[in-house]
């Protein structure tokens, strides 16, 4: 006679709680992995729009720089620095829309691999405009000089007036760099 099995053994229980176990824990990882790539994807393209935005917040800033006059109050100033420049100067691109807003003052540079840009409106009329952006290890500038023999240089001698354009170089933590040419005034001729 043969008899009839009515239920499980317990090692066959065991074996099916320990499969069951190592299969949730691989499903696990393999989620847990998945989550922490998306918020690491998350992060870098939050960055990378912000650089992206405060790039674009600054290339108007320069384009719209007050052009100045020589011998006048400072409109423009580059100062040089051992890892990174810093800039100062007049602009009235800083709110929207770009070139019709009071003149605002704005300085930015780069200070443990992050950016800072700060504006103040001369006026008053609003709200000061502070941004940090991480990710930026330097950032270098070079000016073109007015006139018809005008060259690239890395220092700016005459803060009464601003120049014909910049160049910024942006480095990243990881040593990428990114060129950036922003004419200034794109109405007045060299």
């Amino acid at each position: 006679m043969s008899r009839r099995r009515a239920a499980f053994t317990l090692v066959e229980v065991l074996v099916a709680l320990v499969i069951t176990g190592l299969v949730t824990s691989v499903a696990y990882a393999a989620l847990q992995g998945g989550i922490d790539t998306r918020e690491r994807l998350e992060r870098h393209h939050d960055r990378t729009e912000a650089l992206t935005a405060t790039r674009g917040l600054i290339a108007s800033t320069i384009r719209h720089a007050l052009p100045g006059v020589r011998g006048g109050p400072a409109t423009f100033s580059l100062v040089p620095g051992v890892r990174s420049d810093s800039v100062h100067l007049l602009s009235r691109g800083v709110v929207e829309p770009h070139g019709t807003s009071a003149a605002w003052s704005v300085t930015f540079w780069v200070r443990d691999d992050t950016l800072h840009l700060h504006g103040v409106p001369l006026d008053g009329s609003a709200p000061a405009v502070t941004t940090a952006i991480a990710g930026v290890a330097s950032l270098r500038l070079r000016v073109l000089a007015r006139g018809s023999f005008a060259s690239w240089t890395d220092r700016w001698e005459d803060p009464s007036v601003t120049p014909t354009a910049v160049r910024l170089t942006w480095t990243d933590p990881a040593g990428r760099t990114a060129d950036q040419v922003v004419r200034v005034g794109l109405e007045r001729a060299p």
